[in-house]
């Protein structure tokens, strides 16, 4: 066993305490990392997992997280887990420590103890660590840091330095074990938040090029397809998912495929609506999500606009897209979630398009939203390759 490996095994814990929130991501990858399979002597456990959870204020019509709680519950399973759900209200410090104190006087001395605070609110988070400082007991902290994927655990002294487990996989083959153990699968990723698939054809999200031929073509001649008019929008996803899957190997990619179409819960606001995104794949517990479009209007980056411009239809509806593209996948997937954007913006003979293209991608850049315009696609592959290693805009 390497090095890493050892030393996470020192802050692995027969009792974690999560905090969740409406993204329980955090929780699966802290009990898929933290969670103690094995006592000191070899004998299997199971973890005993306590879930801090807000519940529903029906007089200020506020919903609480209980039921992200039974989420976790059910897509991590009672294999290896025993599950302690603990009310609490975030805004009362007094409710969390008391559900803290609840179980944490009964846990015998000789076991270990955890607070992966990543979840749920700032208040809640606070008030958990001040209960479990107080206590005086050793507690092993961490939280899960979006920006470097990577698990931390707290300096048991102020001032320390804290310990960092990466899980953006390098060359290091320890750290594909720590990759592999937090990794989800986009079925699992769904079920966290209580979401399905729609089930209108044997397979969503489409894994499989259903026009290999026209796609090895367009491989071959990219510009040849965009300028001769002969690209539509269907093989512009395929194109796009051609390159993500001969990246799947070499980028530990899983669950790529082509129109994902996900159901949103059926309530009066949507009434069974779904949202879709073309592409998608998955990395490790990380979800990247790919829009592909060829209505890209002109003034669609025109900001501000000048005197007596009017919007024409349909105009920002790339852009509206891509949002709510967005939207859906930082719901689903946290900050960690990547969002792109692959269009033929740029393209020779369209008016002012180096200049618009540079203008979107500038904006967007803020919202960590990549953009490949049209002199990207060429080589989409390596420009894909270096999105998923990266991660960044």
């Amino acid at each position: 066993m390497s090095e890493m490996l050892d030393c996470l095994m020192k802050y692995k814990t027969e009792h974690l305490f999560l905090l969740i929130g409406r993204n329980p991501l955090p929780n699966f990858v802290a009990a898929k990392l933290l969670g103690r399979k094995t006592d000191n002597s070899g004998n299997p456990i199971k973890t005993s997992l306590y879930l801090l959870h807000s519940e529903d204020d029906k007089r200020r019509g506020l919903s609480g997280t209980k039921s992200y709680a039974d989420n976790l519950k059910k897509v991590l399973g009672e294999e290896e887990y025993v599950y302690n759900y603990v009310p609490v209200e975030p805004s009362r410090p007094d409710t969390v420590t008391d559900g803290i104190s609840k179980y944490l006087p009964v846990i015998p001395n000789d076991q270990l103890v955890g607070l992966h605070y990543t979840g749920g609110t700032k208040a809640m988070a606070v008030h958990a660590y001040n209960t479990f400082n107080c206590s005086k007991r050793k507690v092993t902290y961490s939280y899960l840091d979006p920006r470097s994927l990577a698990l931390n655990i707290d300096a048991d002294n102020p001032g320390g330095e804290s310990t960092s487990f990466p899980l953006a996989l390098t060359e290091r083959p320890e750290e594909k074990l720590l990759f592999d153990a937090a990794t989800i699968s986009l079925n699992e990723l769904l079920a966290l938040h209580n979401l399905e698939k729609l089930q209108r054809r044997t397979e969503n999200p489409l894994s499989i090029i259903t026009r290999p031929a026209d796609v090895e073509a367009m491989s071959k001649d990219v510009e040849g397809h965009i300028n001769g008019g002969s690209l539509s929008a269907t093989l512009l996803e395929e194109f796009v998912l051609s390159q993500v899957l001969e990246l799947k190997r070499e980028c530990s990619l899983h669950d790529c495929g082509y129109n994902l179409e996900i159901a949103l819960p059926k309530n009066i606001a949507n009434n069974g609506q779904f949202f879709e995104i073309d592409v998608v794949a998955m990395r490790g517990y990380r979800l990247f999500a790919i829009s592909c479009t060829l209505d890209v209007d002109p003034d669609l980056e025109l900001n501000p606009k000048p005197p007596g411009y009017k919007a024409r239809t349909g105009a920002n509806k790339c852009k509206q897209k891509l949002f709510e593209i967005k939207a859906r996948a930082e719901q689903l997937g946290g900050e960690e979630a990547r969002v792109a954007l692959v269009c033929p913006m740029g393209k020779p003979g369209q008016p002012n398009g180096v200049e618009n293209l540079r203008r979107l991608m500038e904006q967007l850049k803020g919202d960590n939203i990549r953009v490949f315009g049209y002199d990207d696609l060429a080589d989409l592959k390596i420009q894909l390759q270096d999105w998923f290693i990266r991660g960044v805009v």
